[in-house]
């Protein structure tokens, strides 16, 4: 909850009838290589968290890459929340019990998100 309140955005958790617990950030801001650039950000949380490692997030609407061509590995779309959202495949490459967390997932996406979109 700090982490989410230090960001300054809206934000809900929302339960899904099939895949649970949700974050479901509002407004959020992708970098400059994608259009559009602002998105619904969702994370799903799993039962176990913070233990219990995060991974893979939705974005809605469905975003490109600003120059042409799609993100990688984001051409599988999901209705979540009854929406149709664009899943990004993106995956801790570890994760550390007690330590992790919210935070450390946001971080490690954001780089991700900075990698990919490669101008085309």
């Amino acid at each position: 909850m700090e982490y989410l309140n230090s960001i300054g955005l809206p934000y809900e958790f929302r339960r899904d009838p099939k895949y649970g617990l949700c974050l479901v950030i509002r407004g959020f801001t992708l970098p400059e290589r994608y259009k559009p650039r602002t998105v619904d950000f969702l994370v799903r949380i799993p039962g176990g968290y913070p233990n219990a490692m995060l991974d893979m997030f939705w974005v809605f609407p469905p975003v490109a890459c600003a120059r042409g061509g799609v993100p990688r590995a984001t051409n599988e779309f999901t209705y979540i929340l009854d929406e149709r959202r664009q899943r990004f495949s993106r995956h801790m490459t570890r994760w550390r019990p007690g330590i992790d967390c919210l935070a450390t997932f946001m971080s490690a996406m954001a780089r991700v998100l900075e990698n990919d979109c490669y101008d085309v």
